[in-house]
């Protein structure tokens, strides 16, 4: 990795898309959680309000989350993405770090076609950081594109539109207009196919304009590869 980032949610446009490209070998790490909490869960451990022993061991975790991610390793990734969310909760972390952990374990059970479960991390990262004022609009995506990746269309351009609701629209054009432009054109062919053909027009033109004004540029982001290990899940 090239870069790290603080962890505290208060994130640039190249984070909410999703995914960062982080290597030639396009790992598939989230920028959310570059540099994957470790110092964030370090720093917790001086605040006196936490378990330190559950954040260490929530740390060490996290750590091997973010490595097996590097690794393509997505099976390994979510049991340890898992266990690193479960000991934040217990050692009483901060929502948004528990919500950073919690989507992590989400895009690594729908790598590897466990659904339900991609379901109930994304979801759980949502409501934390709904109630801490985190970034929401990251557990939408995600969540928009898992359903499109499964087919369900309805409830992807749903997710989608939630998305749109809340995402920084300005910030996310001038810093990650090409990744922002992918999204566009997915809420578009979700939307279309769900019935919804009305909004599509809109959403395609706004893609294309990103596209044309930016000329030569590239998405900052990878996105998540659902469904693409399932060979992994045992």
């Amino acid at each position: 990795r090239t870069k790290r980032v603080k962890i505290g949610h208060n994130v640039s446009a190249m984070q909410l898309l999703g995914g960062h490209r982080v290597s030639q070998r396009r790992a598939r790490i989230s920028l959310r959680s570059v540099g994957i909490l470790a110092a964030v869960l370090a720093a917790l451990l001086a605040g006196g309000c936490a378990n330190p022993i559950n954040l260490r061991t929530a740390s060490r975790y996290a750590d091997a989350c973010q490595a097996f991610q590097a690794q393509n390793e997505w099976w390994k990734a979510r049991m340890n993405c898992g266990r690193a969310a479960t000991n934040a909760d217990l050692g009483r972390a901060p929502p948004r770090t528990r919500a950073v952990l919690w989507y992590e374990y989400g895009r690594a059970s729908g790598a590897i076609c466990d659904y339900a479960e991609a379901r109930r991390g994304l979801n759980a990262a949502l409501q934390l950081d709904a109630e801490a004022g985190g970034p929401v609009f990251m557990a939408f995506l995600e969540l928009a594109r898992l359903e499109l990746d499964q087919g369900n269309l309805k409830e992807s351009a749903a997710h989608f539109a939630r998305f749109e609701a809340t995402v920084p629209k300005d910030t996310a054009e001038k810093q990650d207009p090409v990744g922002y432009a992918d999204v566009l054109e997915e809420y578009a062919r979700a939307a279309e196919a769900s019935g919804d053909g009305s909004l599509a027009p809109a959403l395609r033109q706004r893609s294309r304009q990103l596209r044309i004004s930016n000329p030569g540029r590239t998405s900052n982001t990878d996105r998540t590869p659902y469904g693409k290990y399932c060979h992994q899940k045992s």
